[in-house]
């Protein structure tokens, strides 16, 4: 890569390799942003994030070892995440980050490896991880038009048996998706390069 120190260029090249499913590339690319260029570069901690919570979701190895190793790959995301955090109190995309494996229990039951333990206490657990996240989710919501948002507050109300609430998350979703899709449409009839542009992200985003 020519300009390899352009921390813009490489972010732009993670976002790529990440949208091609070049995961082990992303990974490695992004920890040569880390090592060798900039450890505090925002984009490369959030990335780094959400590429060790994919590898994590996706492993299907149930032995103790598979087990082991995912419990650590959730527990670096949020590491990962929380570093950004501390560089940036307001990075949405970290705070989300950090909120979904809240949500999910990850660190508990890894994202649904593990059978929730037998304590009494474990709904109880889980319904007050379930609220932290919303807390943040509700605080991203006010600074991002991101689909994906109610999309996990959604989760989080059926966590907490809080259908109405659920089902009104999933519909402003799809009306987001509704405005976003004809505002697409809209630009493309009227030749609005530069507002079709800035929908189509959101659009995909939700």
């Amino acid at each position: 890569m020519s300009q390899s120190s352009n921390l813009n260029l490489r972010a732009y090249y993670t976002y790529f390799l990440i949208q091609s499913n070049a995961s082990r590339p992303a990974r490695e690319f992004v920890f040569g942003t880390l090592r060798d260029h900039d450890k505090h570069d925002l984009y490369a901690l959030c990335a780094a994030g959400w590429l060790h919570y994919h590898q994590a979701r996706e492993s299907r190895d149930t032995s103790q070892k598979g087990v082991d190793e995912r419990r650590v790959f959730f527990r670096r995301s949020a590491e990962f995440y929380e570093k950004a955090l501390g560089l940036d109190p307001f990075c949405a995309i970290a705070a989300q980050g950090l909120a979904i494996v809240t949500a999910e229990d990850a660190l508990g039951t890894l994202g649904g490896a593990l059978p929730p333990g037998p304590a009494p206490d474990e709904g109880q657990r889980r319904a007050m991880n379930a609220r932290d996240a919303l807390e943040v989710f509700a605080k991203v919501r006010e600074s991002t038009n991101d689909g994906s948002v109610y999309v996990n507050m959604g989760h989080c109300y059926f966590a907490r048996d809080e259908f109405d609430r659920a089902i009104e998350s999933v519909r402003a979703f799809s009306y987001l998706l509704f405005l976003n899709a004809s505002e697409i449409s809209g630009s493309m009839r009227l030749r609005r390069s530069a507002t079709m542009a800035a929908a189509i992200p959101r659009c995909c985003c939700a």
